[in-house]
């Protein structure tokens, strides 16, 4: 499909959202790039190709997305995949809290001990029974 046509998607509460542009290659070794925007805001691009690894092959997966979510704030998520998992960004993504400095002392203040892996918990086979 050209940039100049234009198409539809259909969006929920029963209406019409026009594509604006959309565009898709794909290419013999396996790589692909897609993109599309539409009347209402949204915003895709995606790129990927297939990568070898220990395990066999695997995709490798950039792209982004952008939208304006219901109270008009715009969201744009970037990421990338690959055999890791899926790593998205944002600045409206949640990000956990700093661990507190309190805590960061206790936990400097530990003295190396035995890897967690390391401790065996004696095997109960019945639970109601305490040795």
């Amino acid at each position: 499909m050209s940039n100049k046509e234009v198409s539809f998607c259909y969006s929920s509460p029963g209406r019409f959202i026009a594509i604006r542009s959309q565009q898709k290659d794909t290419f013999p070794d396996g790589s692909y790039t897609f993109s599309y925007d539409t009347d209402n805001g949204i915003s895709v691009a995606e790129s990927g190709r297939p990568q070898a690894t220990s395990q066999g092959q695997s995709e490798v997966v950039q792209g982004r997305f952008s939208y304006s979510a219901p109270d008009g704030t715009p969201i744009t998520v970037e990421y990338t995949a690959d055999e890791n998992g899926f790593h998205p960004q944002g600045a409206h993504l949640p990000t956990p809290p700093p661990i507190p400095e309190a805590i960061r002392r206790a936990l400097a203040a530990n003295p190396p001990g035995l890897d967690d892996s390391d401790y065996r918990q004696p095997y109960n086979s019945n639970p109601y029974r305490r040795y």
